[in-house]
């Protein structure tokens, strides 16, 4: 995937001109599921540019939180919201909320919800469901991953576990059975993101998927958060402002959604915009909106 466009900034260096920009929409990842639950999916991840941004231009940053924790035995784990970049001067971006992970623990179970990237499916015995789709289609080729499944190499019917959230990057990772009984269930790892910049940041991992064995299961990179298989341990929430999704839980409360963020970038000699914290990088100004905000050219 080609992250930025390798045009020079017309007004680089200089000032009433206007100038190109590229970006990157990252909107809030899905929470993990309640209880032997799947990991959450990743906020959307989309990356755009426009050409010649009219000096005084203002555009409006919306950064999406990411879903609450749940501690419901067989509850999904909620939804992130959306990241968005709007004004007149662009074509209008927006990055969907990570989808949560599915419901287990007992009871009836909960299926995974659709997002920028898809919740981790769950198990309980002879009831599975499948991780949740992403969502392929925008201004990237796709926003991110399905949610992890069962693996089909396995068929027992007494499966307590769950899978990975998926990420920007990849698919979430299934769950799958020891010896086909309970309580040697391992969960899936979440998805991984995509490394957004030259300078290594990595955004929109999926949660980590919850067993009974084997350990908490990772989280994506780019934020993802982590499972847990101790009994009252809580499971990780994606960390903040990646769009990371929560880690699942083995009795108590799952970890939440990591919130998004939104990041404009131009080629300059010298800063030609406000709004967001602004760094500079091989011959690059970045204007990084952790919060919502606007940017002026």
């Amino acid at each position: 995937m080609q992250l930025w466009s390798q045009r020079q900034g017309v007004g680089a260096g200089g000032g009433g001109v206007p100038y190109d920009i590229d970006w990157l929409v990252v909107a809030g990842g899905g929470a993990g599921g309640g209880v032997f639950a799947g990991g959450g999916g990743a906020g959307g991840y989309r990356t755009g540019s426009q050409s010649l941004i009219p000096i005084g231009s203002e555009l409006t940053v919306t950064i999406g939180a990411g879903g609450a924790s749940t501690s419901s035995a067989s509850t999904r784990g909620p939804s992130g919201s959306t990241s968005s970049l709007e004004g007149s001067a662009i074509t209008n971006m927006s990055s969907s909320g990570g989808g949560g992970g599915a419901g287990g623990g007992g009871g009836s179970l909960q299926a995974a919800s659709t997002g920028g990237s898809g919740g981790g499916g769950a198990g309980q015995y002879s009831t599975i469901f499948n991780g949740a789709a992403g969502n392929s289609g925008g201004y990237s080729p796709v926003e991110g991953y399905a949610g992890g499944s069962r693996n089909p190499s396995f068929s027992g019917t007494t499966t307590v576990a769950s899978a990975g959230g998926g990420g920007a990057g990849q698919v979430g990772q299934p769950f799958t059975e020891e010896n086909y009984q309970y309580p040697s269930m391992v969960g899936g790892e979440g998805g991984n993101g995509l490394n957004w910049n030259s300078l290594g940041t990595y955004y929109a991992g999926g949660g980590g998927g919850n067993g009974n064995s084997g350990g908490g299961r990772p989280g994506g990179s780019g934020g993802g958060g982590r499972s847990e298989s101790r009994s009252g341990v809580a499971g990780v929430s994606g960390t903040a402002n990646t769009g990371g999704g929560g880690g699942a839980a083995y009795t108590v409360a799952s970890g939440a959604g990591g919130s998004g963020v939104v990041i404009i970038r131009y080629q300059s000699a010298a800063q030609l915009a406000t709004g967001g914290t602004v760094t500079s990088a091989s011959g690059y100004y970045y204007h990084t909106f952790t919060s919502s905000g606007t940017f002026t050219a």
